[in-house]
């Protein structure tokens, strides 16, 4: 199977400040991060994955799981600050 890679000669994009360097790196760098996988890897996907991973139920289980995981770390955050809070007050009425 023969593997196709975006490197044709692109049209000026227009009404946009960017140019396709810039976009084509902001999608690898994207699919790196919500894939996850080397942003070396993103580069030789064809840039038609990006719609069919987005566009997949994968991107949803994946974006539930990406929230639930901050929303622990913001959990973890909050108990750590009513720790501290706590103990300040402890100290403070010594």
């Amino acid at each position: 199977m023969t593997r196709l890679y975006d490197f044709v000669p692109l049209p000026p994009l227009s009404d946009s400040s960017k140019n396709w360097t810039s976009l084509l790196l902001e999608t690898a760098d994207g699919l790196a991060e919500h894939c996850p996988m080397p942003l070396n890897e993103a580069l030789k996907l064809p840039i038609s994955f990006e719609s069919f991973y987005y566009d997949s139920p994968v991107w949803s289980q994946r974006k539930k799981a990406l929230k639930a995981e901050a929303e622990k770390h913001n959990t973890l955050i909050k108990i750590g600050n009513a720790i501290i809070k706590g103990l300040g007050n402890i100290a403070n009425s010594n």
